[in-house]
């Protein structure tokens, strides 16, 4: 975990130079994720999307499973769908959206 923190830390200097970087808003969204700060890595992840001139699909799915273990699986299985159907022949993705659509089927209302 620290060293997750080390690494967030890491991506927010650079982000100060370059705060409109994609792969960057991408990497410190995962790094503070992982570092267990939830709220900043979700205004990253956003971030990151706004700014994908490139159609990166894996900042989908990453986000997707951010929001995933945040409990917010509806939200995660849409991104999950965004991203198969922009690479349908992803056949990691595409169990990832599977697995995700059975837990969203099995959560209570």
């Amino acid at each position: 975990m620290e060293r997750h923190n080390e690494a967030a830390e890491a991506y927010d200097q650079a982000l100060q130079i370059e705060p409109d970087d994609h792969w960057a808003l991408h990497q410190a969204a995962l790094e503070h994720g992982f570092a267990g700060n939830s709220t900043r890595a979700s205004e990253l992840f956003e971030a990151a999307l706004r700014h994908d001139q490139d159609g990166c699909h894996q900042t989908l799915v990453d986000y997707g499973d951010h929001l995933r273990r945040q409990g917010r699986i509806g939200d995660a299985v849409k991104l999950y769908r965004k991203a198969v159907a922009a690479v349908p022949t992803d056949p990691e993705w595409k169990q990832t959206l599977r697995e995700a659509e059975r837990e969203l089927l099995a959560a209570p209302n």
